[in-house]
């Protein structure tokens, strides 16, 4: 109940909702699977093989997106291949996770996603996020 009291006084909500971002490919492309916060309150989900797709808004109204706001991944299991875990992060700025696999076989990194106010520095949403990438023996 907090939470959302505190995401209604800044008139501002969190909107996250725990993702999995897959992609597959034939040798000898790569495959990656990418997860990515964007500064203007975009949520956007890039696939190698598949292309960028927004997957809507971290946070409504997207004004109120940018540095009142910071996000941390910490990894559950596997590992990135790209982009920063364990830290609090600006969201002045993209932030953007990636797991990628360039020899035949699969990888997967799960994450939680923490984004809270800087301000107060109270979490207002936590969610898991996972990354799979699939390389085939194809081509």
């Amino acid at each position: 109940m907090l939470l959302l009291l505190a995401g209604m006084l800044s008139g501002a909500r969190i909107t996250l909702e725990d993702a999995t971002v897959s992609d597959t490919a034939a040798s000898p492309l790569i495959a990656s699977a990418r997860y990515k916060l964007e500064a203007d309150g975009d949520i956007v989900r890039t696939l190698v093989n598949g292309g960028a797709t927004d997957l809507g808004d971290w946070v409504i109204p997207r004004s109120a997106a940018g540095a009142a706001y910071e996000c941390r991944a910490t990894i559950l299991s596997g590992s990135l291949s790209s982009g920063t875990a364990g830290s609090w992060l600006p969201l002045s700025a993209d932030e953007e996770w990636e797991r990628a696999q360039t020899t035949n076989g699969t990888s997967q990194c799960v994450f939680t996603l923490e984004i809270r106010n800087t301000a107060t520095l109270l979490v207002l949403a936590t969610v898991t996020i996972t990354l799979d990438a699939e390389l085939t023996g194809g081509g």
